[in-house]
């Protein structure tokens, strides 16, 4: 293996950042030169807890020569305008979920990456934990037989009980927010989307701060989908703002088929569990085909892209991905909306 390392610069100096920065150190080949926030006090504050180089706004990150990737953190609000930026200042980008909220916009940025051969990533990477690539391979490789149906269910609870500032979760509800987790690893596993149908609904609408004020919700807490794959798959996927993790025993993936069905304890912690339980026979445990990861391993992704920039290995998170997952969200809000106030299903071809 070579001993190069990626020099990357964050953008963005929140919750996720602490995750990436703390995990980073997992991987030789990942070096961060600098950070930036556009609150200048947070990006200092950030700086001085993990002794990284400060910059004096993004603009500076963006100006840097040392940096050749820029891993953006921001709020989703902001993702658009920071990915070209990146990418006009001759930077690969590595972004998380969501690119963008609307598709044009998304493919904009990666014809901007193409006509400047620069690299587009953008999250989820966690298709890339050890028990889900052990059920995908499980799953594509015939152990269930023909499958028939799926049932995916990821829930973050009430973001507002431990997060600072949860407004701007809830401007974008779980659909936005936690919606790729289950479709990423779907795809993988299915392919693309055919058409789907969905209902949004408010559980929870009025919401408290940790420092007692109120606010209201500005999307749906709840979201349950009904996916149909182009090679006949169907299934359904819920998402919720709602329901806590810990108390929640649908949480998971589960694939059903005629020779029987997998579970995934936890679509994106690194050591979920893999049952197996064969039609008619005793469930059993499946060890991933690699060691477990603990929790999550945040960097992960950016291992894998800075491996691929610097010796040549298999881009593993492809941007056509990202591209298809936003198709997919657009299309679950078109179908919420149209269905709102009304009984009949409301199919949205994609």
């Amino acid at each position: 293996m070579s001993n190069k390392k990626l020099a990357v610069g964050i953008v963005g100096c929140g919750n996720a950042a602490e995750k990436y920065v703390q995990n980073a150190g997992r991987h030789e080949i990942l070096s961060i030169r600098a950070v930036a926030d556009r609150d200048q006090k947070r990006a200092v504050d950030f700086g001085d807890r993990f002794g990284l180089p400060v910059c004096d706004g993004c603009e500076q990150l963006f100006e840097n020569p040392e940096v050749q990737m820029i891993v953006n953190l921001t709020p989703p609000d902001a993702h658009y305008d920071v990915v070209k930026q990146g990418l006009s200042a001759g930077k690969h980008v590595y972004t998380e979920k969501p690119l963008t909220f609307e598709l044009d916009s998304a493919r904009e940025l990666v014809r901007l990456a193409e006509e400047k051969s620069l690299l587009l990533v953008s999250t989820p990477f966690t298709f890339l934990g050890p028990p889900q690539k052990t059920i995908t391979r499980l799953v594509t490789e015939g152990m269930l037989g023909k499958v028939r149906y799926f049932s995916a269910e990821l829930h973050n609870g009430r973001i507002e009980t431990w997060h600072p500032a949860p407004e701007a979760f809830f401007a974008i509800g779980p659909l936005w927010d936690i919606g790729l987790y289950p479709l990423v690893h779907l795809f993988k596993m299915f392919g693309p989307v055919a058409r789907l149908n969905a209902i949004g609904q408010y559980v929870i609408p009025e919401r408290t701060r940790l420092d007692g004020t109120p606010f209201a919700i500005s999307a749906p807490d709840m979201v349950t989908a009904l996916l149909e794959f182009k090679g006949g798959v169907e299934g359904s996927m819920r998402l919720s703002f709602v329901i806590p993790e810990a108390e929640s025993r649908r949480q998971g993936l589960e694939i059903y088929g005629d020779e029987g069905t997998l579970h995934l304890g936890k679509l994106f912690m690194f050591d979920s569990q893999i049952t197996h339980t064969p039609s008619g026979g005793e469930s059993r445990i499946i060890e991933p085909d690699e060691a477990e990861i603990p929790g999550v391993d945040y960097a992960l992704g950016l291992y894998h892209v800075a491996n691929h920039l610097l010796n040549g290995t298999q881009n593993q998170i492809d941007i056509s991905m990202a591209l298809h997952g936003i198709a997919v969200l657009q299309a679950i809000e078109k179908s919420m909306s149209e269905q709102d106030g009304r009984n009949e299903a409301c199919w949205i071809a994609l």
